[in-house]
C-alpha cells in the first residue's frame, strides 16, 4: 500500500506538468494555425479584388481611347467597342462578386450606376450617321469621364491594394507570435523539466528519510 502510495506521489505531478504542456502546446499551435489559414484566406481574397480592380480599370481605360480614337472604319469601331462593352460588364461583375467591404459595394455601385447610363445613351448609337458616331462615341467618353469612372476605378484598385497591405502585416504578426510561442515553449519545457526533477529529488528524499526513521 505504501509503495502504490508513494508511487502515486511521485508521478502525479510528473504526469500532470506533462499534461499541461502538452495541451499548451497543442492549444496554442491550434489557435496560430487557425488564425494564420483566417489570415491568408483574406489575404487571397483581398488579391483577388485587386486583380479584378486593376482588370476594370484597365478595360474603362481601353474603352475611354477606343471612344476618341480614329473612326476611320467605322464598323471596325462599332464592333470594337461592342466587345469592349462586353469586357467592362464581366468585369465589373466579377468586382462586384468579390466586394466584401461596404467601401468596395460602394465603389462598384457607383461604377456600375455609372456605366448603366453609359449603356443607356449607347444603345442609341444604332440611329446615330456613321459620319456622326465620332462626335457621339466622344460624348459617351465624356460621360463616363463626367460619372469619374475611371477615377472610381482606380480608387477601388488603391483600397484593395491598402486592404493587401493590412491583411499581408496581419500575417506577418502571426509568424511573430508563433515564433515568439515557439521559443516561449522551448525555453518553459526544459524549465518546467529542472522544476519537476528537483521537486520529485525532494519528495523521494524526504521519502526515503521518512523510511529511514
Amino acid at each position: 500500500m505504501f509503495t502504490r502510495h508513494l508511487a502515486l506521489k511521485l508521478l502525479a505531478p510528473t504526469v500532470l506538468v506533462s499534461l499541461l504542456l502538452v495541451a499548451a502546446c497543442a492549444s496554442g499551435a491550434l489557435y496560430l494555425s487557425h488564425l494564420h489559414v483566417d489570415i491568408s484566406g483574406v489575404l487571397s481574397e483581398h488579391i483577388d479584388s485587386t486583380l479584378a480592380a486593376w482588370n476594370l480599370q484597365t478595360a474603362v481605360a481601353e474603352l475611354l481611347r477606343s471612344l476618341r480614337g480614329a473612326h476611320d472604319d467605322p464598323e471596325a469601331v462599332t464592333r470594337q467597342l461592342i466587345e469592349l462593352n462586353r469586357i467592362v460588364r464581366d468585369r465589373l461583375q466579377k468586382a462586384r462578386d468579390l466586394a466584401n467591404l461596404e467601401r468596395e459595394r460602394v465603389l462598384t455601385g457607383e461604377i456600375a450606376a455609372a456605366l448603366d447610363e453609359y449603356q443607356a445613351k449607347w444603345e442609341e448609337r444604332e440611329r446615330v450617321a456613321p459620319d456622326e458616331q465620332a462626335a457621339f462615341d466622344a460624348s459617351l467618353a465624356k460621360l463616363l469621364e463626367d460619372r469619374r469612372v475611371l477615377e472610381e476605378c482606380k480608387e477601388l484598385r488603391d483600397f484593395n491594394t491598402d486592404q493587401v497591405g493590412a491583411a499581408d502585416r496581419a500575417n506577418r504578426d502571426i509568424v511573430t507570435s508563433l515564433t515568439w510561442g515557439l521559443l516561449v515553449v522551448a525555453f518553459a519545457a526544459p524549465l518546467s523539466g529542472l522544476v519537476l526533477g528537483y521537486t520529485v529529488a525532494r519528495s523521494i528524499h524526504q521519502s526515503i528519510y521518512q523510511l529511514s526513521v
